[in-house]
């Protein structure tokens, strides 16, 4: 509109000065927007930062490792067992194996309760992970549904010592014969 007017050298002071505060307004307005969206994105900042505490404290959650007794742990398992958490379970009782110096690492299973061919393997290749470092692993909580879905899968289960529950799995550890220290002749 200002252009036209100075095309046609018709602009006045008041036209002028109607079109700057119209300019002012429109910038403050922008600027305006622009503080509120700014505000929204420090918000929506927060709250990802609350979403990523809530991840980390779920993945803490979802592998706990529990010290049983003097030299074995536990992993209660419940839910899914996908290749992520598997690793993450893996890792996490690896390493507390070698920090607590374990002899047993029994998982146990009560909370699970379907099983497919991915799950059998995974869990078989975490005892696997515990034999390596030297560590007994075991099985507890097997239930019905479970044991049907892992002999029709063929999991082989070949040295892995299973119990029917928790208990019955701490009892057969505390009673197992202590590791002998091997000494250099």
């Amino acid at each position: 509109e200002l252009r036209e007017l100075a095309a046609e050298e018709q602009a006045t002071s008041s036209d002028l000065h109607r079109l700057l505060a119209e300019v002012k307004a429109s910038a403050a307005g922008r600027e305006a927007a622009l503080a509120e969206r700014d505000k929204m994105l420090k918000e929506l900042q927060d709250k990802v930062g609350v979403i990523e505490q809530q991840r980390q404290a779920i993945q803490a959650l979802s592998t706990p490792i529990i010290q049983l007794w003097d030299e074995i742990l536990a992993v209660p398992i419940v839910g899914v067992i996908d290749s992520e958490r598997t690793a993450r379970m893996m890792e996490r009782l690896l390493e507390a194996i070698i920090h607590s110096k374990a002899r047993f690492a029994i998982l146990d299973v009560t909370g699970v309760e379907t099983i497919d061919t991915s799950t059998a393997d995974n869990f078989v290749r975490i005892i696997r992970a515990v034999q390596l470092l030297g560590a007994q692993g075991v099985i507890s909580g097997i239930g019905p549904l479970v044991a049907q879905t892992i002999v029709d899968l063929g999991v082989d289960l070949t040295g892995i010592r299973t119990y029917s529950n928790l208990r019955e799995a701490l009892k057969a550890c505390i009673a197992a014969p202590r590791r002998t220290p091997k000494t250099s002749s």
